[in-house]
């Protein structure tokens, strides 16, 4: 199961308990972040980082020797610094990586109160051969670095179940208003939102429906109006659902009833459901009925 992002702390170690940096690194669906911030009474001049980590073997085996390359490196041009946060891109999900894919690095701090500070995990131990003249001699290193390592998490959405509801009330004679709720299965940007009225008398002006709650919607037939559009952006949680208050006039004709409302689409998909049924209007006793019934 995916869940939210996921921070993983450690903190520096150096041979003085006062200089130290916190490091936590955490990742989302594009990218890996691996922030390092100094404790309150230290600031830093330099941070150099090995990700992906790399170290080798310098010099001869038997000296044991080796070495870490830091192939990344921010020094905020000379200016002391408190934090810093690298940043790496993944690529794309299950393609370049996986969920518990592990991402090793290790990394070295200059300047805090001028001692060097270090995030690496336990010294390795490898065994093997080396050659001295003609003889061939076994070696033991029990000091090569080994990594720290980060698990890769995927990140849900965040998003909860596209949700789509009305409240209608009548506001004064032959005047409905209603209110739209609606917050969809993902982020929309310039959602297309159609709303059609088929028996309400023009509220347009020169084209444009001005909502009482602000929004401005295109009509389709000026002075005959039944199809309302707005273009915006629509978010895709319960707090961040989005809200549309119309204000219209029934057209009462000679049936004494009018169809106000019996759809609305965003990007061309009706978004209607079983609990947002049409709203009718009776102009005699000025009610509402909710129905699917469609005269």
């Amino acid at each position: 199961m995916c869940g939210g992002a996921v921070v993983q702390s450690f903190t520096t170690t150096s041979n003085n308990n006062d200089n130290y940096a916190d490091v936590e690194v955490w990742n989302d669906m594009e990218k890996l972040y691996i922030k390092v911030t100094a404790n309150s009474s230290n600031t830093m001049e330099e941070i150099q980082l090995s990700y992906p980590f790399d170290s080798s073997l310098s010099g001869q085996a038997q000296n044991c020797n080796y070495q870490i390359d830091y192939n990344n490196t921010f020094d905020n041009g000379g200016i002391p610094f408190s934090t810093h946060t690298f940043e790496f891109e993944l690529g794309e999900f299950e393609t370049d990586w996986n969920k518990c894919d592990l991402e090793s690095f290790a990394l070295r701090v200059a300047g805090i109160s001028g001692q060097p500070v270090f995030l690496q995990g336990q010294n390795d131990t490898v065994s093997g051969t080396y050659t001295q003249g003609q003889n061939t001699l076994p070696f033991t290193c029990d000091n090569v670095p080994t990594a720290v390592s980060y698990a890769l998490h995927e990140i849900c959405s965040g998003c909860d179940e596209e949700t789509f509801s009305y409240e209608a009330i009548v506001a004064g004679t032959d005047l409905v208003k209603v209110v739209f709720t609606y917050d969809a299965a993902e982020p929309l940007e310039d959602a297309v939102v159609n709303f059609t009225f088929p028996q309400i008398l023009d509220v347009s002006e020169e084209g444009v429906y001005t909502a009482p709650d602000g929004k401005q919607y295109i009509v389709n037939n000026d002075g005959n109006n039944t199809v309302l559009t707005w273009t915006g952006d629509i978010g895709c949680t319960d707090a961040e659902a989005i809200s549309f208050e119309f204000e219209v006039m029934a057209d009462c004709n000679a049936s004494g009833k009018a169809q106000i409302w019996t759809d609305t689409k965003v990007n061309g998909e009706s978004v209607k459901n079983d609990n947002t049924l049409n709203i009718r209007f009776y102009c005699s006793d000025q009610s509402i009925e909710e129905t699917n019934e469609e005269d």
